[in-house]
C-alpha cells in the first residue's frame, strides 16, 4: 500500500485551495501581452536569480521513512502485523497469529511473546516501557511486564477491539478496554483484588480509546466521547465529521498530548481539542480542525528540535481512490 507521511501546523487552518475553473480561451489576454513585453527587457541571469528564488520557497520535507530491516521482514513472511506500538527505546509489533513481538529502534527482535490464540487487535504501553497490554479477538485482555514475563489475564465474553493502559499502571494498575458489542470496560485493583466493571455500553462498536492523566476518551459510531477518570464525570461529546469518507471503513485515532489537549483523526478530518475548567466543571472544546485529501490511518504530535513545545502534527495517511467515472455522456 502507498503510505504517506504528512506534517500539519497545530496553529492555524490552511487555506481552501481554489477548485474554482474558469472558462478561457487561447488568445492571450491583455495582462499576458504585457508580462511578454516584459520579459523581453529581462537577461538570462535575471531570469534565472526568479527562478532560483521560487526554488528557495519550496521547502524540504519534513518527514523521512525508511523499511525497518533485521527481523522485521521474517516476522511479516511468516506471520501478517496487525497492530503496532512505539516507545522512545523500542517498537512492539502484534500479529494476526497472536503474537507480541519486542524490537529495537533496528529492527532486532528481542522478545517473543504469545498471549493469544487469534489476532491482536491493539497493543498498549506504559509511559515507563516496562509493560504493554494486548487485546484479542480470543476476547481476552493480557497485560505483561516485559523484565519479568510475568503476565495478567483478563477474559471478556466478546472480540476486544482496544485496550488502552493507565498512564501510571506500575504504581495504579488498571486498564480500560472496549469491545464490538458497544461495552466500554474499565478494570482495576482494588483491596479485595481485580474488579472490571462497565462505564459505557450501547452506542455500537467502541472504535478506539485512549487514557492520559485523569481523562479518557474513546470513539463509537455517534462519535468521540471523554470522562475525568477519577470523577468519572461526562466531559465530552464530539459528532463524527460530516460530509467525508465512509466512516464505518475507517479507525478513529485518538492521541492525548499536553496533558489537556486531545487530537481527534478520523476520515479526513483532524480535530484538535482542549479540555477547559468552567467553573466547577470540565468540557472539552474543539479549537481547531482542518480536512486532508487523504484517509488518516494515524496522527502523532511532535517537535523538530525537542524539548522545544510540540507544536506539529505527523499523519499517518492512505490516498483516497478516485471518484468512479461518471455516466453522464454527452449527446
Amino acid at each position: 500500500a502507498d503510505l504517506s507521511m504528512e506534517a500539519k501546523s497545530l496553529t492555524g487552518i490552511p487555506p481552501p485551495k481554489n477548485e474554482v475553473e474558469d472558462d478561457f480561451d487561447d488568445s492571450a489576454t491583455e495582462d499576458e501581452k504585457l508580462y511578454d513585453e516584459d520579459k523581453k527587457g529581462l537577461d538570462d541571469s535575471d531570469i534565472e536569480e526568479d527562478s532560483e528564488e521560487d526554488d528557495d520557497d519550496e521547502t524540504e520535507p519534513v518527514l523521512k521513512y525508511q523499511r525497518l530491516p533485521a527481523s522485521v521482514p521474517e516476522i511479516a513472511q511468516k506471520d501478517s502485523i496487525s497492530c503496532f506500538a512505539a516507545h522512545e527505546k523500542f517498537l512492539v509489533v502484534g500479529t494476526e497469529g497472536g503474537f507480541i513481538h519486542l524490537l529495537d529502534l533496528n529492527g532486532n527482535e528481542s522478545i517473543k511473546l504469545s498471549p493469544h490464540a487469534q489476532r491482536i487487535n491493539c497493543l498498549s504501553l506504559e509511559q515507563s516501557g516496562d509493560y504493554v497490554a494486548s487485546c484479542s479477538d480470543d476476547g481476552r485482555v493480557v497485560v505483561t511486564n516485559l523484565f519479568s514475563r510475568q503476565a495478567k489475564t483478563v477474559k471478556f465474553n466478546e472480540k476486544m477491539s482496544c485496550v488502552s493502559l493507565s498512564p501510571m499502571y506500575a504504581s495504579k494498575p488498571g486498564f480500560v478496554a472496549g469491545n464490538l458489542k458497544g461495552e466500554l470496560f474499565i478494570n482495576t485493583k482494588g483491596f479485595f483484588g481485580d474488579s472490571s466493571r462497565i462505564i459505557h455500553s450501547g452506542e455500537g462498536a467502541i472504535g478506539s480509546v485512549s487514557w492520559h492523566g485523569n481523562y479518557i476518551a474513546w470513539s463509537n459510531a455517534n462519535g468521540v466521547k471523554a470522562i475525568n477518570a477519577i470523577t468519572k464525570s461526562p466531559i465530552a461529546y464530539i459528532s463524527p465529521p460530516r460530509d467525508v469518507i465512509d466512516l464505518s471503513k475507517c479507525r478513529c485515532n485518538l492521541v492525548w498530548f499536553e496533558d489537556r489537549k486531545l487530537l481527534v483523526g478520523w476520515g479526513d478530518c483532524v480535530q484538535i481539542c482542549q479540555v477547559e475548567t468552567v467553573g466547577k466543571k470540565e468540557i472539552m472544546k474543539i479549537t481547531s480542525a482542518f480536512r486532508t485529501d487523504y484517509t488518516i490511518c494515524g496522527l502523532a504530535p511532535f517537535s523538530l528540535q525537542p524539548p522545544q513545545p510540540q507544536d506539529l502534527i505527523g499523519l499517518l495517511a492512505y490516498p483516497r481512490p478516485p471518484p468512479p467515472p461518471s455516466s453522464f455522456t454527452e449527446p
